[in-house]
């Protein structure tokens, strides 16, 4: 294989690991296959505590990797060299050039850990430094083999920034996933039903609301992933509305949210449902997401929102406050003015000042706003 297929084949591995600890392993036993070693690994040393952790390796003894973060790598001669400090981001080094042979052979960490372990020599190529420590790349060979030479550094040298780059991918992947980790356990515990789903109404997630709801069959409901209703032009209006929020999420349209009524068995209050685009923008590459998000109400239940609540966080009175909680249980003005036992001009007028205290312009924008509110700020923790 050439020198260039090799790297080729190096980089596709590489971009393919952030996110996947077998997809690190993948692309560390390769390189290290690559360059003949014993082991491939990063190591994130400490400079002031001189301690050592190893986040991903390959090729290299579980007990060996043990014994290093537990104790050798405080110890490490190449890493504690005082050339080291001098290193930046971006070089690659071999270990000769930190430690002089003879004198590696006569340390502790040689003589009861890399003489059994097969690190007599290294070549590192130094990822991030920071006023505290540095992450490094580290490929080991047996002291019996020959030195890393120059085709060899050469390789790491190419390298080095794809490893920054996949770093800091892997770091926002690992970021990302446990924000979205938080946001999920967050929905989960909405006594709304909240369902995010993709531009084609399937579901990607429902939160336990949500999935009784779904459960019941009976206005709302799921088969093979696919949202359907109890009336086939139900399911066309909704389907519709799912496509509209999802042209906004893609750039391609500006229609508002939209609120619908779901018919339901027995005379039961029709189920209110809220679909609306979650983020909006161009997004980039194919591929499904859940960048629709249906927040659901039944009627029957009645609501978990509080006048006392509104009124504390919107600044509302109790007479919008009570307003508000009748449009986010799915009435209109008309049937909240009857509800409410109040004229529809003073309905009207109540809903322009909650319009003005939550920074709402639509009805569906002001229900989205209160289903959405996670039930921390409802006082009810």
């Amino acid at each position: 294989m050439s020198q260039r297929d090799r790297l080729l084949r190096l980089l596709g591995l590489l971009y393919a690991a952030p996110g996947r600890a077998e997809g690190w392993n993948a692309f560390l036993l390769a390189l290290n296959n690559d360059l003949h070693g014993s082991g491939a690994s990063l190591i994130i040393h400490g400079f002031g505590r001189r301690h050592a952790t190893v986040p991903m390796a390959a090729g290299m003894a579980p007990e060996a990797l043990a014994d290093y973060a537990r104790h050798w790598g405080a110890c490490d001669p190449w890493q504690h060299s005082p050339l080291t400090r001098g290193l930046g981001p971006g070089s690659v080094t071999p270990g000769e050039a930190l430690v002089r042979e003879a004198e590696l052979l006569e340390t502790a960490f040689y003589r009861d850990f890399g003489r059994h372990f097969d690190v007599g020599r290294c070549l590192a190529g130094t990822v991030e430094v920071g006023p505290d420590g540095a992450s490094v790349f580290s490929v080991n060979r047996p002291q019996c083999q020959r030195p890393f030479d120059g085709a060899d550094q050469a390789l790491v040298r190419v390298l080095i920034p794809h490893l920054q780059r996949a770093i800091q991918l892997n770091r926002r992947l690992a970021d990302a996933e446990a924000l979205a980790s938080t946001a999920l356990a967050a929905i989960e515990g909405l006594s709304h039903g909240v369902l995010l789903v993709s531009g084609t109404g399937a579901v990607r997630h429902a939160n336990a609301t949500a999935r009784a709801i779904l459960a019941a069959r009976d206005g709302l409901y799921s088969d093979n992933g696919e949202l359907r209703t109890l009336r086939h032009d139900d399911t066309a209006r909704l389907r519709m509305a799912i496509s509209t929020a999802a042209s906004v999420v893609a750039g391609a349209g500006t229609s508002a949210s939209g609120t619908m009524r779901l018919g339901r068995t027995g005379g039961r209050q029709p189920l209110v449902v809220l679909v609306c685009p979650l983020t909006s923008g161009p997004r980039v590459g194919l591929g499904e997401s859940a960048p629709v998000g249906l927040f659901t109400t039944d009627p029957e239940r009645g609501s978990d929102l509080h006048e006392h609540d509104l009124v504390t966080e919107y600044y509302l009175t109790q007479a919008e406050a009570r307003l508000a909680i009748q449009l986010a249980m799915g009435h209109d003005l008309e049937s909240a003015a009857r509800r409410l036992g109040v004229a529809p001009a003073t309905v009207k007028s109540n809903l322009k000042s909650v319009f003005e205290k939550t920074g709402c312009r639509r009805q569906s924008e002001l229900v989205r706003v209160l289903l959405a509110t996670p039930p921390v700020t409802r006082g009810r923790l």
